[in-house]
Order: structure tokens, then sequence, then C-alpha cells
């Protein structure tokens, strides 16, 4: 997985060969996706001595590309197509959504907040999520899969007095595969209540 829209591909050549089939200075490897071409280099006595040539592929969109090379010589017959070789682009960063169980909490109480991401990532941790307002935050769980999303989940605690705070997963803060950097989840607002007072009067 890149998210290099214009990756290098490196070709080994074939320059050992004693059977006719081997490349030699002049010939040209041509780089194909999904049979078309997407580059091509005239080999040089440079790129024979190390066995292998880089190519830059031309601009490649987003998704699911299948490369292979040729080497075609200077005499204009052209060899084997070479195995696929399975390259992926991504160039979209991963986004989360933040849900709480609950966002009305009394005074010290907590509760689950749930960060469901749009696929895998890396980089998260704890420090990554923001609060403002009061409350603290702990124990950011190990990923799993839940219908298809990667998903965390961290403990929220409202603060002893005063009211609860607003928590924001950072932007920038994680990754997808292809280091793409992740957005900002929503805002989740929290609201810590205290519980009304009461008071009893002696009757009598």
């Amino acid at each position: 997985v890149t998210r290099d829209i214009t990756p290098s591909v490196e070709v080994r050549l074939n320059v050992p060969s004693t059977d006719g089939g081997a490349a030699v200075k002049g010939d040209t490897v041509v780089l194909l996706n999904g049979g078309t071409e997407v580059g091509s280099v005239e080999l040089t006595q440079a790129h024979i001595d190390a066995g292998r040539v880089v190519i830059a592929a031309a601009s490649l969109p987003e998704g699911s590309h299948g490369l292979q090379a040729k080497v075609v010589a200077k005499a204009g017959n052209t060899g084997a197509l070479s195995a696929v070789h399975n390259l992926t682009v991504d160039v979209t960063g991963p986004r989360a959504s933040l849900t709480a169980a609950t966002d009305n909490l009394a005074v010290g109480a907590s509760t689950t907040l749930t960060l469901a991401f749009t696929e895998s990532v890396t980089g998260l941790t704890l420090s990554d999520l923001r609060v403002t307002g009061g409350g603290t935050l702990s124990n950011l769980s190990q990923p799993q899969t839940v219908a298809g999303q990667q998903v965390y989940t961290v403990t929220y605690t409202a603060p002893a007095t005063g009211g609860a705070g607003s928590v924001q997963l950072a932007a920038g803060s994680y990754a997808d595969a292809a280091d793409n950097p992740g957005a900002a989840s929503n805002a989740e607002n929290l609201a810590a209540v205290t519980p009304p007072v009461v008071a009893l009067t002696a009757v009598g």
C-alpha cells in the first residue's frame, strides 16, 4: 500500500541467461498496469551491471493495480510478461466517529466512549484524545473489528464537582497503512448532573 500516485517500481533483469533471453544494453523495459503501458526505461550498461532498473510509473488512480514488466529488444521482439505485482494506491485519510454509552453522568461517574474508524489505523494513543471542560480519560483498549470497522474503547470519568466536558480525537494524531493522516472526530459532549439534595424534617 502506498500514498504515492507515481511510485517507483524496481524490475530485476534476466542478465546471466545463456539461452538468448538475457537483457542487454539498448533493450527497453516496459512497465504495464493491467496491460496499459505506464512507464519505460532504455537499459544502460549500469542497469545491466546492477541487474535491475527502477521505473517511475505514470500517475496511478486510487485503488488496486496489477503491475507487470516486459523487455522489448533492440530488434523489436518482445519478451514474456513478468509475474503480476499487486499494488494499492491509497490517498484518502481515515475518519473516526466518537460515541458515548451515556452522555448524562452523575458527578464522578464514568462511561465508555467508542471510537470507530473507517479503516485500520496506527499510532493511536490516549493523549490523542482531547478533553475540554473537565473530566479524565483512561483505559484505552486494544483494537477490535466490529461490523467491518476498527474499534477502540476508552473510559471517561466526569469531574467530582462542576460540569463534564467535551472529548474529541485530534486531527493528524493517527494514520492508515499508507500513512495518510486521519481527520478529527466529532466532538462528544458530556454532561455531569449533580443529584438533587433532599432535606428530612422531623414531624411531631
